[in-house]
């Protein structure tokens, strides 16, 4: 019998040792498991986080690259409508007869306009619609006074030696102030805030 307990005793044994080495293995791969599995959430979150990056930074120049052409297509049709409006400013002004009123103020601003010429001898170009009342208005100064087909609505006044050229045309101030004109064109475009 005690060789019978004695192998009990050692089976007893081996298997205490079998089943503390089982839960060992068992520990060590339950720990090489979720190591493994943390690599690999890690690793699947570093490329997610370079995937979503790449797509953010494509995504930000796709995004700018659609604005910029946006921009300039809104600006591209802005400078057409604003060309648009000029030209038939300024073919009204081709075409309209002019009242009394603005025969009278396109007269005055031809007279002011040779203050600028100082003493020096001077002409005044005119249209045909303004000679006569461009004339009394500067007959006391002994200015002549030529008509210009190719003026509308208003009149030129030069110097002899040409130094000085005032265009008090409407077409002239038009052009003039023509960057003035255009932000007012565009400012109308604007929607109200």
């Amino acid at each position: 019998m005690a060789l019978q307990d004695l192998l009990a005793a050692l089976e007893r044994e081996a298997e205490q040792r079998i089943s503390a080495e089982q839960a060992e293995a068992a520990a060590a791969a339950a720990a090489l498991t979720r190591d493994a599995e943390a690599l690999r959430v890690a690793r699947r979150d570093d490329a997610l986080a370079r995937e979503r990056s790449r797509l953010e930074t494509s995504a930000a120049r796709d995004v700018a690259l659609a604005t910029r052409e946006a921009e300039h297509a809104v600006l591209t049709a802005r400078e057409a409508l604003v060309e648009r409006v000029l030209g038939l400013v300024r073919e009204g002004l081709a075409r309209e007869a002019l009242s009394p009123a603005e025969v009278a103020a396109l007269a005055r601003l031809a007279e002011r306009a040779l203050d600028h010429a100082g003493d020096r001898p001077a002409l005044v170009r005119t249209t045909s619609a303004l000679r006569q009342a461009v004339a009394d208005r500067c007959a006391a100064r002994g200015v002549p006074v030529e008509v210009d087909a190719a003026l509308h609505a208003g009149s030129q006044v030069g110097t002899a030696d040409g130094r000085v050229l005032i265009d008090a045309s409407l077409p002239g101030r038009l052009v003039a102030r023509e960057a003035e004109a255009r932000i007012h064109i565009v400012a109308s475009l604007e929607p109200p805030a």
